[in-house]
């Protein structure tokens, strides 16, 4: 599915993702076509890595300028798994269920990362 989107997958070794399941960037192709990378974080379990990938996947599909409009192309995925909320989060939670995830959310806070 992340592929189909445009999105590229990685891992962020657990020393780096100290605060962090994740990690999204986002940019151009040369031909203009929107392409993210998402990091996930290797120290969580299959569950939920696949619970943050669903919310970034959602994120990039559904609000892609929020990345666009974010510092450096660059958002967060925190730890904490938040309440389940209305727009990405109830998508993210669909696209999790229709990849066989029975999750209670799929909804996490974004978080401004450093400028590099």
């Amino acid at each position: 599915m992340a592929e189909h989107v445009g999105v590229v997958l990685a891992d962020i070794v657990a020393d780096d993702a100290t605060g962090l399941a994740g990690a999204m960037g986002v940019g151009f192709e040369d031909d203009g076509q929107l392409r993210a990378l998402v990091g996930l974080a290797e120290d969580f379990d299959d569950g939920l890595r696949t619970d943050v990938l669903a919310f970034a996947l959602a994120l990039f599909t559904g609000e892609p300028q929020r990345l666009v409009k974010a510092p450096g192309g660059r958002l967060g995925i925190g730890r904490r798994r938040l309440t389940p909320t209305a727009g990405v989060g109830h998508l993210a939670f669909h696209l999790a269920y229709s990849c066989g995830r029975d999750t209670s959310s799929a909804t996490f806070e974004l978080i401004a990362l450093p400028s590099v």
